[in-house]
Formats: C-alpha cells, sequence, structure tokens
C-alpha cells in the first residue's frame, strides 16, 4: 500500500464546539476554561447553541457555515444523528454514522425513503467530529478532567495495554501496532491464560494504562471475554463500578460506541475518573489496523486529526468494517506522554502490513458467527 503524505494538520486546533441548547446555561464556567485552555495552546473556539427541535441536515449546515474557519467539531449533549443501513458480513443492518459530517462535500442517497442513508458517492473526510453526551453532571466532570489533563495534573497510568481474546490471538501476533513508538511500556494479552475477564478487570481498575487497545467481542453494552467454550460479560455497570482507569481507548468491540443508546464508549468516558478520548463503532466492525492513527498520534497531532488522516487513508476503503466508526470525547486532545518521541518518521512503524483479503473474510466471519451466538446471551 502507497504511503499517504505526512500529515499536515498540526497547527494549533481551530474546533467549532456545538452544545444542545438546554444544557449550555449549566455548562458555562465548563466551556470558558474549555475556551481559554485550547487558546492558551495557540488554537480558537467557536460556541454555538443547537435546539433539539432541528434535523441533523440543520446540524451539518452549521459545520458547513464554518468551514474555512474550523478543524473539526466537538458535539456536547443529546444532538441528533444521521443513520445508515446496508448489508454487511451478509446481515442487514442500520446505523448511527458521523461520518456524515465528516465529508461535508458528499452526496448521500435515501433511495426506500425511510429516513435513513443507503448509499453515498466516494467518500474523503474534510473535517472530523466527535461527540460526548450524558448527564449536565457527567459532562462537567468530563471537563474537569479534560482541563486538569491540559495543565498536567493527572496521574500516569502505565503506557499501553493491548487486549485480544481468543479469536485474534494470531492476528498481528505480539505486534504492539506502533504502541512502543508511544509509550516506553506496552503490555500484551494475548493467550487463553491472560485473557480473562478478571485479568481485564484487574489489569484496569488497579494499574490501568494510558492508551487501551482492546479485541474483544461485544454488544452496545457488554464486552463478552472468552473462557474456554463460554462467555464471562463485562456490563456497562461493570466498567463503571470497577472504575475502568483507561485514558485514550481503541475499542475494537463491535457496536460499543454505539453512542445513540445506552453504549460502553459513554460508560468510560463519563463514569470513570479517567476516560478521555476513544474510538470506536457503532456497528459491526472496529479498527483492526491502526497504524497511520497511532503514527499521527506520535507526531503530535489530535485526536481529530488522527482519524481523519487514518480514515481517509485507510478506513474509506471498506464500508462493511469501518463506516460505523466514530470518535468520542474531546477531539482536540493530543496525548502527552512524555516518552513519545515526535520525530518518529513512518517508516519507523510500518512493520506490519494490512490483512491480506482473506484474514479479513477470516475476521469477518468470526463477527457474524458471534451476532448468531450473542442472541443465546
Amino acid at each position: 500500500m502507497e504511503d499517504p503524505p505526512p500529515p499536515a494538520e498540526l497547527d494549533p486546533t481551530r474546533i467549532l464546539v456545538i452544545v444542545e441548547e438546554s444544557i449550555l446555561t449549566s455548562l458555562s464556567h465548563e466551556l470558558t476554561v474549555y475556551s481559554d485552555d485550547i487558546l492558551a495552546e495557540g488554537g480558537s473556539v467557536k460556541i454555538r447553541p443547537f435546539s433539539n427541535e432541528n434535523s441533523i441536515e440543520d446540524l451539518k449546515s452549521i459545520i458547513k457555515d464554518n468551514r474555512d474557519t474550523i478543524d473539526g467539531s466537538f458535539l456536547i449533549g443529546d444532538l441528533p444523528s444521521a443513520w445508515y443501513e446496508q448489508t454487511a458480513f451478509g446481515k442487514f443492518e442500520e446505523f448511527p454514522i458521523d461520518i456524515f459530517l465528516m465529508d461535508l462535500d458528499a452526496t448521500w442517497s435515501d433511495v426506500d425513503h425511510d429516513g435513513k442513508y443507503d448509499g453515498h458517492s466516494s467518500l474523503k473526510l474534510s473535517k472530523y467530529a466527535s461527540r460526548i453526551n450524558g448527564t449536565a453532571e457527567q459532562i462537567t466532570s468530563y471537563f474537569s478532567r479534560l482541563h486538569d489533563y491540559r495543565m498536567g495534573n493527572y496521574e500516569y497510568l502505565g503506557g499501553a495495554y493491548i487486549f485480544k481474546d481468543d479469536d485474534w490471538f494470531n492476528t498481528f501476533r505480539s505486534s504492539s501496532f506502533g504502541l512502543e513508538r508511544m509509550y516506553s511500556n506496552v503490555k500484551i494479552n494475548q493467550t487463553s491464560s491472560e485473557t480473562q475477564k478478571e485479568d481485564y478487570i484487574h489489569r484496569l481498575s488497579f494499574d490501568g494504562a494510558d492508551y487501551v487497545y482492546q479485541w474483544i467481542h461485544a454488544s452496545a453494552t457488554t464486552l463478552y471475554i472468552k473462557d474456554g467454550s463460554v462467555y464471562s460479560p463485562v456490563r456497562d455497570r461493570d466498567i463503571s463500578s470497577n472504575n475502568v482507569r483507561g485514558r485514550f481507548l481503541n475499542m475494537f468491540n463491535c457496536k460499543g460506541a454505539r453512542y445513540t443508546q445506552t453504549n460502553l464508549a459513554m460508560t468510560y468516558l463519563t463514569e470513570t475518573d479517567t476516560g478521555l478520548a476513544l474510538t470506536g463503532s457503532t456497528k459491526v466492525g472496529g479498527n483492526y489496523y491502526p497504524l497511520e492513527f497511532h503514527r499521527t498520534l506520535i507526531l503530535g497531532s489530535s485526536w481529530g486529526n488522527a482519524f481523519k488522516s487514518w480514515y481517509n487513508y485507510y478506513g474509506s476503503k471498506d464500508d462493511e468494517w469501518f463506516l460505523g466508526m466514530v470518535i468520542l470525547g474531546d477531539p482536540a486532545l493530543v496525548i502527552k506522554d512524555s516518552t513519545i518521541d515526535r520525530s518518529l518518521s513512518r517508516s519507523s512503524i510500518t512493520g506490519i502490513f494490512p490483512p491480506d483479503d482473506k484474514d479479513v473474510i477470516k475476521m469477518g466471519l468470526k463477527l457474524r458467527d458471534f451476532e448468531k451466538e450473542e442472541q443465546s446471551f
């Protein structure tokens, strides 16, 4: 695969913050602090209220109207979503899609006129878009953590943690996916004896990790960790009650970032003491080849820019796997770990390559089979 050009998005962030109108007043202090922090980094912030009486097309129009002066948008509160329907891995699916807000020039179609898009032109993201939702109290607490992180007032959480459950032990075996270039300590669990529910909960409840990359079967609200011939569930309430400690997460967990309902992703971000940003999928699929994502982070660019670079280079090539991919949390965040070597070139982290078609099909079959098995839980 031909290398993409180095990302140019290393300038200070210009961000559009769109806030649910009903909670804008209660977040006024937090938004002022957030704006001041971005300004201190050399960036700029625009804040716009949004009434939920308006549509996703109205929301996209606000982003379009500001496109020349922003790098992306941060959506706060219970804001509308576009929906998409397709057949993937042999099964019909419908899901919320934020790619709709990131390519401002694509054409989207709804052939059957049911209110869900079912086709699109070629996609190339021009802006990123991310979300946070929850109660006003949860969002207030989240913004407090953002400020602490930017001020350097946070606990070191032990580098990176990769948890690959049984079905993926031999997929990119022992690879750290470039994370060794970002952290001096990368822990990889990829054998039956170390990928039990207790291993996951204990590691992240006690040591924690600055960056978590987890390959685990899931539904929107539950991780299913394989133990021999059975699955042990880790539910959203287990994440919150154990105060799982992961700061940045890459969730290869089907539907785990389905933000239109109770979901794992928002639980990590709003119901723990450490969650700041994550990427995941609102449907079957996930980011199984994140080298471009990690490379952009290593260069010192933001979470949002890393997603945009990854999607344009790799994600846009396969709707079955990647059309439901989203970022959640503050997209302007830059990972601050002091062990990162910002001078690294792309060639330093391209030791593994995208899987061939057979491997991709095999992973897809596993996900489809699990969808059937999940009905028995």
